[in-house]
């Protein structure tokens, strides 16, 4: 049975590998769709380092997901409204 994960971004080890899977998710997915030079525009303004931790001291929990310990993907989540927010789920 595969080991499956779901890992608490709660330091910036996990913020550093989060990154990663997010570039490698948003360059395989999404240059097609909208081109390179907005796919980097994305990953700076949302998953550089000081862009992940200001959204995190601002309320955004960000979860790793393991699968066979490997990083595969990841989710975003934030109260809005006393609403639970989907905000990212790759």
């Amino acid at each position: 049975m595969k080991d499956l994960r779901i890992i608490p971004v709660t330091n910036m080890e996990l913020v550093y590998s989060l990154i990663p899977v997010a570039e490698e998710i948003w360059r395989d997915h999404y240059v097609p769709i909208i081109g390179k030079k907005q796919v980097e525009y994305m990953l700076e303004k949302f998953f550089s380092p000081e862009s992940l931790v200001e959204q995190i001291n601002s309320g955004t929990e960000y979860f790793l997901i393991s699968y066979d310990y490997t990083f595969a993907g990841f989710a975003a989540i934030k109260e809005e409204n006393k609403d639970l927010f989907l905000s990212k789920l790759y």
